[in-house]
């Protein structure tokens, strides 16, 4: 899954910039795990789709 557009979801709703967040919470998000960098864009990792109970194989289900 991309991330990008859960930046602008968590800038939006901490009204803050979305450039904020990647330079303040992106770090710490991928130091505990959740998200990484790869040559494809960031991807969340299991232990990120773990934490939001999600299935990382049924990811593209939007009501699941």
């Amino acid at each position: 899954m991309e991330v990008q557009w859960v930046y602008q979801l968590l800038a939006t709703s901490l009204s803050e910039n979305s450039e904020t967040i990647e330079e303040v919470y992106e770090p710490f998000l991928i130091q505990q795990g959740f998200i990484m960098r790869t040559p494809r864009g960031r991807q969340v990792t299991d232990k990120g789709y773990n934490h939001l109970g999600r299935n990382k194989n049924n990811d593209n289900n939007l009501f699941n």
